[in-house]
């Protein structure tokens, strides 16, 4: 349907929309240069605003940190108060292990976007700059609001934290009747493990990996329902596939994969 639509209207959009269902299915080098064609093709502020915020996340995940800063300028560039913008500035400079600026950022960003995955970020980046009292605030909030905002996040969110493993199983649950994604198997691969389901958490998570998705967080999520459920050379397998990008993962993802002692 997108080639049809790249055929019969080219442009940002049908780029833009071309280059998320490539990188989802894993496809990284082909979502990285539609994602640039949206943003250079881009006329509309926040059209292309947006494109060069998405270009800088795959950027990211692809190990171009530079590449991915760039973006994040041209984005800002665009509109200098956009969310997804700050966003992914946030996300770049702590892969770039600046903290303090990366706290900027992201406060700016879930100010303006006051979403799970927004406010998540900015309470790991608080807790890496020893502001704990300021992280558990951002904490409450998710608690507050995430399941409403965004059930996904959400989900992934408490069962990263080990919390409400029920609540997060069956808002995992439900986001699988919306969209059946390898994001949205992971959520629910997650909140299973975290219920202690592991072997069913590891075919979920398996069956999410074969659509594809390059995420250092699906490695260190694989990694650790393998290791959970008993599958111990997978587990390493994935584990050194997220160390290898361990950059783009959040701070606390970052010492949950250290933790885990696989690599």
């Amino acid at each position: 349907a997108y080639q049809k639509m790249m055929e019969t209207r080219p442009g940002p959009q049908a780029y833009g929309r071309a280059a998320h269902l490539r990188w989802l299915k894993g496809d990284t080098e082909g979502g990285r240069a539609l994602m640039l064609m949206s943003g250079q093709s881009a006329a509309e502020t926040e059209s292309a605003a947006w494109a060069w915020s998405k270009l800088a996340m795959y950027e990211l995940h692809a190990g171009e940190v530079k590449r991915a800063r760039a973006a994040c300028d041209a984005s800002l560039r665009t509109r200098s108060t956009y969310a997804p913008g700050l966003f992914a500035l946030g996300r770049v400079l702590l892969a770039e292990n600046k903290v303090g600026e990366a706290v900027d950022a992201l406060e700016r960003a879930a100010h303006l976007n006051p979403l799970p995955e927004y406010q998540w970020a900015l309470a790991d980046a608080l807790s890496a700059a020893n502001r704990a009292a300021a992280a558990e605030e951002v904490e409450r909030q998710i608690a507050a609001t995430g399941a409403a905002n965004d059930p996904r996040s959400y989900s992934l969110f408490l069962a990263t934290r080990g919390r409400d493993a029920d609540v997060a199983l069956r808002l995992a649950e439900q986001e699988l009747k919306v969209r059946r994604d390898v994001y949205t198997l992971d959520a629910l691969a997650w909140a299973q493990s975290a219920k202690g389901d592991a072997a069913e958490g590891w075919e979920t998570m398996r069956s999410g990996l074969a659509l594809g998705g390059v995420d250092a967080r699906l490695y260190l999520h694989a990694a650790a329902i393998a290791a959970q459920a008993g599958e111990k050379r997978q587990a390493k397998i994935y584990a050194r596939k997220a160390a290898k990008s361990a950059f783009s993962l959040l701070p606390g993802e970052r010492i949950r994969l250290k933790r885990l002692n696989l690599v």
